[in-house]
């Protein structure tokens, strides 16, 4: 989200290694960068078709450019899409707000936040497992 007061994200990403190798090798790592430069909560309105997809619903026919079965294991129910944060509205939107708030702060004000989770497993034997989380910066 830009805007004439700053810039805020909520920015997650997950890696996943297994597969036909996962007798030897594992590694299911996640990384989230979260950001508010405004010090306001910050709500981002995803248009109702694209909610349809996350639920789903997609309109998007299969074909031979578009397998679905690739993409049916990212759908959400409408209760884990909630439990991300998201509002699901009447007309079939959702909004998602990002905090003007630092995660554990008290009131508003700019920050960065980045955590990081990793597990690996080699072997079916060792594992592994690793989390941090650093608040970068705030103002709060």
């Amino acid at each position: 989200m830009i805007n004439g007061d700053g810039i805020a994200a909520d920015i997650q990403i997950s890696l996943s290694i297994g597969g036909a190798v996962s007798n030897v090798l594992q590694l299911d790592a996640s990384a989230r960068l979260l950001f508010n430069t405004t010090g306001d909560d910050q709500p981002i309105t995803i248009p109702a078709q694209y909610v349809d997809f996350l639920l789903g619903n997609s309109s998007v026919p299969a074909s031979e450019d578009y397998d679905s079965s690739l993409v049916s294991g990212l759908t959400l129910t409408p209760a884990e899409l909630s439990a991300k944060g998201f509002t699901v509205n009447g007309d079939g939107s959702a909004t998602f707000t990002i905090s003007g708030t630092a995660p554990g702060a008290a009131s508003p004000g700019f920050y960065l936040l980045a955590t990081f989770n990793a597990n690996l497993t080699i072997a079916l034997t060792f594992a592994i497992g690793t989390a941090c989380a650093a608040l970068l910066y705030s103002t709060a």
